[in-house]
Order: structure tokens, then C-alpha cells, then sequence
């Protein structure tokens, strides 16, 4: 029951996540076309449908989906190397879906897309952090 569970998590997410969207969008509450790429300064510099949207982002989720169910499910596969594999996937379909749904966000409620930015904080996750060990360490 609990391979079962895990081999139904990510297509349930995804099937949620489609809907949230469809139904955001069926609302009015979503503008038309969707920012779907913030280029380095933060602002949106790519833009797409939402019916785009949905249909290529559930394609993303969906590699990472049968790629994980492949390895859950795989025969051949050492028990280390699967738990491995499990994690580092989910990782990556854990991130992909917040970056999506964060997009979605930060859209909700405004009539054009254009403009549209990520929150400054955001950013801050991928900047890598020194130590105050590793740098006492060069400073001598």
C-alpha cells in the first residue's frame, strides 16, 4: 500500500495542479497570457497561454513522474541506489512544481502579465552561503 501511495503522489499532484490553475483561470482571476519565465533581474520576459501553460507544464512534471515510478518500481535496482535516485528526484519534482506554482502566484488577480516579478526573497534560496568556518579559514 505504500509503494502504491508513492507511485500515486506525483500524478495526483500534477492532476491538482492543473486544476488549480483551470480553475483560477475559470474565475477570471488569472491574466491572459500567463509570464512563465523571469529572466535574471526578476521581471517576466516570457509568456505563454494558459492552456500552454498547463499542457507544458504538466509534460515537465510528467518526465519526472514516470522517471520516479520507473525507479520505485524498477526490479533491477539496488535498494541504496533506489532511495538515492527516489530523493533526488522528488527533489526535482518538489522544486519544478513550486516554481510553477509560485509563478501562478504572483499572478493571481493582475490583468496583464507584463511586469509581473518573483519576490526578492526568492532569489535568496539560490545563492549559495559561506561558512563563517570555511572563511576564517582563508583569511589566515
Amino acid at each position: 500500500m505504500r509503494k502504491a501511495a508513492l507511485v500515486a503522489l506525483p500524478w495526483l499532484a500534477i492532476i491538482g495542479y492543473a486544476l488549480w490553475v483551470a480553475w483560477l483561470d475559470s474565475r477570471g482571476l488569472l491574466p491572459n497570457p500567463l509570464a512563465t519565465h523571469w529572466g535574471p533581474s526578476g521581471v517576466a520576459d516570457g509568456f505563454q497561454g494558459i492552456g500552454f501553460h498547463i499542457l507544458w507544464s504538466s509534460v515537465g512534471l510528467c518526465i519526472f513522474a514516470v522517471i520516479w515510478n520507473l525507479v520505485l518500481l524498477g526490479g533491477k535496482i539496488h535498494q541504496s541506489i533506489r532511495k538515492l535516485l527516489s530523493i533526488i528526484l522528488l527533489g526535482i519534482f518538489l522544486f519544478m512544481l513550486a516554481l510553477f506554482a509560485g509563478g501562478i502566484v504572483v499572478q493571481i488577480g493582475l490583468e496583464s502579465s507584463v511586469g509581473t516579478s518573483w519576490p526578492v526573497w526568492f532569489w535568496w534560496l539560490f545563492v549559495p552561503l559561506r561558512s563563517e568556518e570555511h572563511t576564517s579559514r582563508e583569511r589566515v
